[in-house]
């Protein structure tokens, strides 16, 4: 838990020196092996390279063309995305809108890239960007959640009920959201969204303690992840890897700025 504590820790802090309103949530579900490939790549490319904003705008026409290279193309959306310009905003979002694959998903993060510079500019306010695997919506962080039953037979209908109202009841209370709920064999998967200032591992630790109430049917491990959505398979390897303890819970969280 140290290491998610000091995440949580580093994002209050941005947040003391960017102003609590001032940060930006990527809402797309991402990859997150790509996200870091695209913040690498982005971060080696404006370190190495130096053009004239006029220089960039200029390759606008070549981004639409069909023999441009992918990593032409890649190169090309970044360094649109470091300009203050709305013409190189409004470029991204065209290639974003109409292109696919892989490259779709880069533009997204370019996009999403160019329209925090525009709005910091006009606001004349820095602002911090946060982005996840699984995205968010507002000041909302997108997560998901295991809890595991402590019978094999897994969940009655009744615990179901507990489950599901007490995790829409406690998300409201905090203006968040329940997206969904799945019950699996043994396992409960939650998709929720929670604002972004929520201490997480807390949060969901209460949910839990609440529908134990009711029967003490929940096991202590759970999983939390903004990473991806986990199935079953992944479910069952992580409890493994980690060893099932009921003296802990497993929290994994990512946020990239």
């Amino acid at each position: 838990m140290e290491d998610n504590d000091n995440i949580q820790d580093e994002i209050m802090r941005l947040f003391g020196e960017a102003g609590a309103e001032n940060f930006s949530i990527n809402e797309e579900q991402i990859d997150i092996d790509l996200q870091m490939e695209y913040f690498e790549f982005a971060g080696n490319l404006k370190e190495t390279i130096k053009i004239k904003s006029s220089e960039i705008l200029k390759t606008i026409p070549e981004l639409f063309l069909e023999e441009t290279s992918i990593h032409d193309k890649k190169k090309s959306l970044v360094l649109l995305a470091t300009l203050d310009n709305p013409e190189a905003f409004r470029a991204i979002e065209k290639f974003s809108a109409n292109s696919e694959g892989e490259i779709k998903e880069w533009s997204k993060l370019a996009l999403h890239e160019s329209r925090m510079l525009l709005n910091s500019s006009l606001l004349g306010e820095h602002q911090v960007f946060i982005s996840t695997g699984l995205g968010g919506k507002g000041t909302n962080l997108r997560y998901c959640v295991v809890i595991i039953s402590r019978k094999k037979s897994g969940y009655t209908q009744t615990q179901q009920k507990v489950i599901t109202n007490e995790f829409s009841i406690h998300l409201n209370q905090v203006n968040g959201l329940m997206e969904s709920i799945e019950f699996e064999e043994m396992n409960a998967t939650i998709m929720c969204l929670l604002p972004i200032k929520v201490a997480v591992r807390d949060f969901f630790l209460e949910i839990l303690n609440e529908c134990n109430n009711y029967g003490n049917f929940i096991q202590k491990d759970f999983i939390v992840t903004n990473v991806k959505k986990l199935n079953a398979n992944e479910i069952s390897d992580f409890l493994k890897k980690n060893g099932k303890s009921e003296s802990k819970d497993f929290f994994d969280e990512e946020n990239e700025f």
